[in-house]
């Protein structure tokens, strides 16, 4: 199974499980500091755990700063411990299932993304 993270929309935890047979989405009300518990809890509904995660997807270029750094950190953590393959998608490619799951397929393990943001940070 694949993850997707998707910090694009402001106040809310949406994550996506898949592979190429079935796609499984989680959204939830809620602050990107408890982006773990969520994910947590996502992959208990869904009889996984972080063991059965074969690559992550992080969506970047739009939503806050701080959901969107949270996001690219929880991935490059996953990625170093569990060697599996990172990759940043724009919203629009995270839509498509097949074209995420090409992109992991060119991808190598033990490389990290980086976050794109949408803007400026505004942290006053």
């Amino acid at each position: 199974m694949f993850l997707l993270i998707d910090p694009s929309a402001d106040n809310t935890i949406k994550l996506s499980l898949f592979s190429r047979k079935s796609r499984e989405n989680f959204s939830q009300k809620g602050k990107s500091k408890d982006l773990l518990v969520y994910l947590e809890k996502f992959l208990q509904e869904n009889d996984l755990n972080k063991d059965n995660i074969e690559g992550i997807a992080v969506v970047v270029g739009e939503g806050r700063f701080t959901g969107t750094r949270i996001a690219t950190v929880v991935a490059n953590v996953f990625g170093y411990l569990k060697d599996i393959k990172l990759i940043t998608v724009s919203p629009k490619q995270s839509k498509n299932k097949s074209e995420m799951l090409d992109l992991f397929q060119q991808a190598q393990s033990n490389q990290y993304i980086s976050a794109t943001y949408s803007g400026q940070p505004n942290i006053n």
